[in-house]
Parts: structure tokens; C-alpha cells; sequence
């Protein structure tokens, strides 16, 4: 995100999926509470292996602007 989410975030949520025979991959989801400054990782690697859609649910609690990455 090149911009800020106002007002906390408290849960994301991620739907992933491989396509085709496309290997598996690795990512992680990393927070920024001062607008992309410093980021901190949330929560541990994901690992996506599956052709069917999975969630992914990161516990995040963090209050005022926050923005996201997935990496």
C-alpha cells in the first residue's frame, strides 16, 4: 500500500492461491504505523500450495494509520 489505512486495523485477512502448475511460493505480511517509514513482519511465512483459495488470518491490533505490505 502506498497509503494509509485511518482509524487502526485490527484482523486481515488474505485469500491466496497458486495458479496452474505454477510452483509453490513463500510471503509474509509486514505493518507500518509512520507512513512506510519502518515496517515490521506480522505473524509467521505463509506458505502457498494449494490451487484452491485459503485464507490466511494475521491478528494485527495496532491503532491510528497504519498501512500494509505483502512481501
Amino acid at each position: 500500500m502506498q497509503f494509509n489505512k485511518a482509524n487502526s486495523a485490527a484482523t486481515v485477512e488474505v485469500y491466496h492461491a497458486k495458479y496452474g502448475s505454477d510452483g509453490n511460493s513463500t510471503w509474509d505480511l509486514w505493518v507500518s504505523t509512520n507512513s512506510g517509514s519502518t515496517w515490521s513482519k506480522v505473524g509467521s511465512t505463509v506458505t502457498t500450495s494449494s490451487t484452491t483459495l485459503t485464507k490466511a488470518t494475521f491478528k494485527v491490533n495496532l491503532s491510528g494509520n497504519v498501512r500494509f505490505e505483502i512481501r
